[in-house]
């Protein structure tokens, strides 16, 4: 599998796992923060194309690239109101404008009756290894793995994908698509390095959140956060502060928790019990859930344990409790409540949910004091 590292200059370097090697493409095209075609490690001069056409043809086709494009719609969108045999024409001319300056061949852009088709193979399109990373992050049990292809997608946003385009319709949908995405993508860079303790990393990344959407209550609470666990709690007033004045003037309204409220959260997350999970208070825990099923994607398993014994009389909880800190993974958070203990599974698959519950569910069963009690347990994706 070969694993991206960032875009370097004007050549984009990839390094295989296995080997170290470095491997480049011929051809590199950048459509993040501005169009631009390298070959053979050379960007190729906007001069050369001459035609203005040219280009907003092959951005056009970069955009849908491997998709097959009727000639009627890129009359319409090129040449709109003219006869055909001048469009014709002039579809023709710029074909053979971009193939002359990119060097691309019958195979690459292609005409094939009344359609038209771009095909990039063996070339990099930042945008599918842009996408290529999240997925691979997504995936990934392993922390720093995680950490390290998110990192390398955030690098490779350089900005809005295709401002060229900025007022063509068509470009709007994949101008969203990929914002929202780099989105996601600092978010869950985000909480990796809370978890890391890398607090100033945070807030730095959080307020590209902030720029990017100035009505991002998550995004300035992240900043606040950072700053209480660096110990600024001046600095952690004066965004909230700000968060304030930005709702009220613009939108007429208030954020939704106060600032108090942040810091008792913060206060109650710093009682962590050794190195395992997290145990919190009822109330917390359901704020925890709450922000975690407002997620894109659902990435934590929600698991319910409700002890149930014919005499009444139930095991030790609190003690279950702390066996079950200990043993979890830190991020993952527990919470009692009477006869019930709730845990969120952090960054746990469906696919192996399963298995994880029934795991726990047995080294709870192995504890003497449950002889006899049942454990009642039902688990969601959040």
């Amino acid at each position: 599998m070969k694993v991206c590292t960032g875009w370097c200059g004007s050549q984009q370097v990839f390094h295989n796992n296995r080997g170290g090697i470095p491997i480049s493409g011929k051809y590199l095209i950048k459509t993040l923060g501005g169009f631009q075609i390298i070959k053979d490690g050379e960007p190729i001069q906007e001069k050369k194309w001459k035609s203005q056409k040219a280009l907003e043809l092959l951005r056009f086709l970069v955009a849908n690239r491997n998709k097959k494009i009727p000639v009627d719609r890129i009359f319409e969108y090129l040449w709109p109101g003219m006869n055909g045999e001048s469009a014709k024409a002039n579809l023709h001319s710029t074909l053979h404008t971009i193939r002359k300056v990119a060097g691309f061949n019958s195979d690459v852009l292609s005409v094939r009756g009344e359609s038209i088709r771009f095909i990039p193979e063996n070339m990099e399109v930042d945008v599918d290894v842009f996408e290529k990373l999240i997925r691979l992050a997504e995936s990934s049990k392993d922390m720093n793995e995680r950490e390290k292809l998110s990192r390398s997608a955030v690098e490779l946003y350089k900005g809005d994908f295709l401002p060229e385009d900025i007022y063509e319709d068509w470009s709007t949908p994949y101008r969203e698509y990929y914002r929202e995405l780099y989105i996601d993508a600092l978010r869950n860079l985000c909480r990796i390095l809370m978890e890391k303790e890398k607090y100033t990393e945070v807030k730095n990344l959080a307020r590209k959140l902030v720029s990017m959407d100035p009505y991002n209550e998550e995004a300035y609470y992240t900043i606040i956060m950072a700053y209480f666990s660096l110990g600024r709690l001046n600095d952690a007033r004066r965004w909230y502060q700000k968060l304030e004045k930005t709702l009220k003037e613009d939108l007429g309204i208030y954020p939704s928790r106060t600032f108090e409220e942040l810091l008792r959260i913060q206060r109650d997350f710093r009682s962590i019990t050794g190195r395992g999970a997290l145990i919190v208070g009822k109330g917390l825990f359901n704020k925890i859930t709450f922000y975690e099923s407002r997620k894109r994607k659902p990435t934590s398993i929600l698991l319910s344990l409700t002890f149930v014994s014919e005499d009444n009389k139930l095991p030790d909880l609190k003690g279950i409790l702390t066996e079950l800190s200990r043993s979890l993974r830190k991020g993952d958070v527990l919470t009692l409540d009477v006869n019930n203990i709730s845990i969120l599974l952090n960054e746990t698959r469906k696919e192996n949910a399963e298995e994880v519950v029934k795991s726990i569910v047995r080294r709870i069963k192995e504890r003497p004091d449950m002889k006899n009690v049942r454990i009642l347990y039902e688990w969601q994706c959040m």
